[in-house]
């Protein structure tokens, strides 16, 4: 073991096993496949983000159109050609959740991270579609 005393790899020196010396193989039905969004849905490269913030994976399409309408796929902020002044974000969060977002976060301005941003919208989804009975009821996407 002393040859690998002064080499560099991911040993365990007390036992002398490295990762090298272990593998993992994983079978997956021949039927398996990734999921993915129609081409037709706008605003894709936000996947991880959405998910990450807690959307479903089924509200994706909806979401993403909105997305769409709302920035153009785009984290529109202060400083960006097309800010308004008030609406911020991919979802065009504005200041009528100020309170409600310096209450959870802390920060009103942590709605310009896109990562907040989304995972607000996630919220203001779900308390509209348990009270109102329509979660994009704050944006335009038509209630079905």
């Amino acid at each position: 073991s002393s040859r690998r005393r002064h080499t560099r790899s991911l040993c365990d020196w007390s036992s002398d096993v490295c990762s090298s010396d272990l593998t993992t193989v994983v079978t997956l039905p021949l039927d398996f496949a990734l999921p993915t969004l129609p081409p037709d849905v706008p605003c894709q490269e936000w996947t991880q983000v959405a998910l990450d913030a807690g959307w479903p994976w089924e509200l994706l399409p909806e979401l993403f159109r909105e997305v769409w309408n709302e920035s153009r796929c785009q984290n529109v902020i202060e400083g960006h050609p097309r800010f308004n002044g008030h609406d911020h974000g991919p979802l065009q969060i504005n200041k009528v959740w100020l309170d409600d977002i310096e209450a959870k976060y802390g920060d009103w301005r942590v709605v310009d991270d896109p990562r907040y941003n989304f995972a607000w919208a996630w919220e203001m989804y779900r308390w509209y579609d348990e009270h109102k009975g329509c979660g994009f009821i704050p944006w335009s996407r038509p209630c079905k």
